[in-house]
């Protein structure tokens, strides 16, 4: 699979599987061309920060890079995460960014970077409170390199903002998603692997579907994973007393896709 985004400059690559698939990364290696050189992904696909436990991607300065998966069968679920290193996206603000496993994500607060990215090849939660008067973030289902700003180089929809001080709730149905901090306030995330296909309403917040994305310079292509297989998915209120609960959806649907609400 030759890699478009490494054409200019080079790229930044970066893996995520599960614990119990991790020896399928031993068997898929990025190739480069120029060089000849063959990098496994098993060599940086679990390596992290000792100190922060942000993950560590694979940088390459060369451009014709291809992905050999030399495994016999089926190797999922992984997600790939590709980023070129020219994009004036990735040179302006990769320093603002941290990445992170949801496997491994239980931030404290800080203010020194402005984005958090999260990667997974299963379902997470994610937790974020904030400490001070306000927490202004959006999030996309995205790379960082498509939520630096508002405007998203290739059109990704925004699906979760926020301006106030209360903590908030995500339930990521995809393999990455970034939040935008915007540098302003301490946070703190907290994350949870979590395969039920459902989620508490405990808090504002959002839920994507299966492999949900949101880019329509993609035409909204999804991501595909062995483990999004069912079609039902359960919010529970997770308050005891009577409340009004407000529920929003965006649906991008084939017309001959139907879309139901049940409520018990």
């Amino acid at each position: 699979i030759p890699l478009e985004p490494c054409i200019i400059g080079g790229c930044s690559v970066y893996v995520s599987v599960p614990e119990a698939n991790v020896d399928v990364t031993k068997n898929i290696f990025v190739y480069s061309k120029a060089s000849g050189s063959n990098v496994s992904f098993y060599s940086f696909a679990t390596e992290h920060d000792p100190t922060t436990w942000a993950k560590t991607g694979l940088h390459l300065s060369t451009t014709e890079i291809s992905i050999m998966n030399y495994n016999s069968k089926d190797v999922g679920p992984i997600a790939i995460y590709v980023v070129g290193s020219q994009a004036r996206e990735y040179t302006e603000i990769s320093d603002q960014v941290e990445i992170y496993e949801a496997s491994n994500l239980n931030m404290r607060p800080q203010k020194n970077k402005m984005m958090t990215m999260i990667m997974s090849a299963e379902p997470f939660n994610l937790f974020v409170q904030a400490y001070g008067a306000n927490l202004n973030a959006f999030v996309r289902a995205t790379g960082f390199d498509n939520n630096f700003q508002k405007q998203s180089p290739d059109d990704c929809r925004i699906i979760y903002e926020q301006n106030q001080g209360i903590p908030f709730r995500l339930r990521i149905n995809s393999p990455i998603v970034t939040i935008n901090f915007d540098g302003q306030f301490d946070y703190k995330i907290c994350a949870k692997i979590d395969k039920y296909n459902g989620a508490l309403i405990d808090y504002s917040g959002v839920a994507t579907s299966q492999g949900y994305i949101g880019c329509s310079r993609n035409f909204f292509e999804t991501y595909q994973s062995s483990i999004y297989t069912s079609s039902v998915f359960e919010l529970e209120d997770d308050h005891d007393t009577e409340r009004q609960t407000q529920l929003t959806y965006v649906a991008n649907m084939l017309g001959t896709d139907k879309l139901s609400f049940t409520a018990f």
